[in-house]
This record gives structure tokens, sequence and C-alpha cells, in this order.
């Protein structure tokens, strides 16, 4: 991370760094099954699923793929494990052009991903 990145985001404490709260603050974690319903209402900007499903058969993939997709607020993205690709066309994601490769968009939404600084 370069030293302006650094100081904007970060704060250091000790030899640690930390995000600054105003960061922090707007963001929620949750833990949830993916074998169970989302939670309603749920409209997450970011889902991070990584090297989950990978070892689920096809069945069960696509089912959890499609309710991470109603889980998914509409300009959402969710970020896949790099061993993860969603290579089916009937996947309700599609890649995100440009960026890592496991990014993905609702494919009902526009591709674009807006990143600002």
């Amino acid at each position: 991370v370069s030293e302006a990145i650094r100081n904007q985001y970060f704060l250091q404490q000790g030899p640690n760094w930390k995000f600054r709260q105003e960061l922090v603050t707007p963001v929620r974690f949750e833990q949830h099954n993916l074998l169970d319903p989302p939670p309603t209402p749920a409209q997450f900007d970011l889902i991070f699923i990584r090297n989950v499903l990978i070892y689920f058969e096809p069945g069960l993939k696509s089912r959890v793929l499609n309710r991470l997709k109603n889980a998914l607020a509409p300009d959402g993205a969710i970020f896949l494990g790099a061993a993860e690709c969603l290579l089916d066309p009937a996947s309700p994601f599609t890649r995100v052009e440009g960026v890592a490769s496991s990014i993905y968009r609702r494919k009902d939404q526009s591709n674009a991903l807006t990143v600002s600084n």
C-alpha cells in the first residue's frame, strides 16, 4: 500500500496499522450458513465467499449462487477465491472485466465496477 493511501485510510498503533474509524463504522460483518435463506432484507454491497464453492456439487453450487444473487444489492459484487470461477452459462453472475478475475456482478446489472479513491 502506498504511503499516501496508508496515511489516508489507516492509523498506526505501535508496529501495527488499523483502519480509520470512519471506514469501519458503516461496514457490517456477518456470517451466514450458505444453505439457509439469506436474512431479509438482505441487500449486501459486497459478499466475500472465498474458496467455498469449489467444495459444492453443481446442483448445490447453483442454489447457493442464486441465494447470493438475491442477497446482493443491485449494484453489488461478490468476491470469490482464486481457485473459483463461474463458467456455467446458467450462473446468475458475470465476471467484472478489467479487474481481478474473482470479482463478479449480477448478470441483470451493468458489468461496470466503480472504484473511487
